[in-house]
């Protein structure tokens, strides 16, 4: 058998004698690695692919069973991780980056409305969130004069255009926004204006049956029965 042959051979036997290990230990530091997620420990990585270790600024400490950041005294120190400084001697995310929720080592570039985002919090502008990939306003806010307005109260209106963009059948009066003539407010629904009906229209409420003596039966306006006695 050839040297090369038996090199080989040899690094195949390491390689899955590693793996055997790896998957038997308990991925605390020390313990035997071939990838990062074998190791449990926060902010511990699989160092060289052979054992579990802390990340580079950070030491492990017994009694609390996990990886601490050093302390640091200039940026330099911190650059391990991109676009991070060095402030009150820890490292933390620079100015215009976020601390990501999903990986404690990434610091994600802070972002305004349609910008691009990977985490709702880097939304920085308020009512805003991340949906499919940018910043937008978020479901119960719409967007007027470059900034998302909070529509769950639809009082203290300036526009017609802000009640009806998200009320349809609305316009604004007295700073509050109203049903438009002909619509009324839904006996169900504060924010909802429906249609008004008179008699043998169709309608949803009774509200809707303007006829003092109508009321809404199986989707029709119809006479009360009191008032055909």
């Amino acid at each position: 058998m050839s040297s090369a042959v038996c090199y080989l051979l040899l690094a195949a036997i390491l390689y899955f004698s590693a793996i055997s290990a790896s998957a038997q230990s308990n991925g605390g530091i020390g313990d035997p690695c071939i990838l990062d997620s074998a190791c449990q420990v926060p902010n511990s990585y699989c160092g060289n692919r052979i054992s579990c270790s802390c990340l580079p600024n950070f030491t492990y400490n017994t009694r609390t069973g996990s990886c601490e950041q050093d302390e640091c005294n200039t940026d330099a120190e911190c650059q391990t991780y991109d676009n991070t400084v060095c402030k009150e001697r820890y490292c933390v995310c620079g100015a215009d980056y976020v601390a990501s929720r999903n990986d404690n080592h990434t610091c994600l570039l802070a972002a305004h409305y349609d910008q691009p985002c990977e985490e709702e919090h880097q939304c920085q502008d308020s009512n805003t969130y991340c949906s499919h990939g940018t910043c937008q306003c978020k479901p119960d806010s719409i967007r007027k004069q470059n900034t998302c307005l909070n529509t769950h109260n639809i009082d203290n209106c300036y526009s017609n255009s802000m009640c009806n963009d998200k009320y349809p059948n609305t316009h604004c009066m007295n700073r509050t926004c109203v049903c438009n003539k002909g619509f009324v407010e839904s006996s169900r629904d504060k924010y909802s204006c429906l249609p008004e009906e008179y008699f043998n229209g169709a309608c949803q409420e009774s509200v809707q049956c303007i006829d003092d003596d109508n009321f809404c039966d199986d989707g029709i306006c119809k006479i009360k029965p009191e008032s055909n006695a």
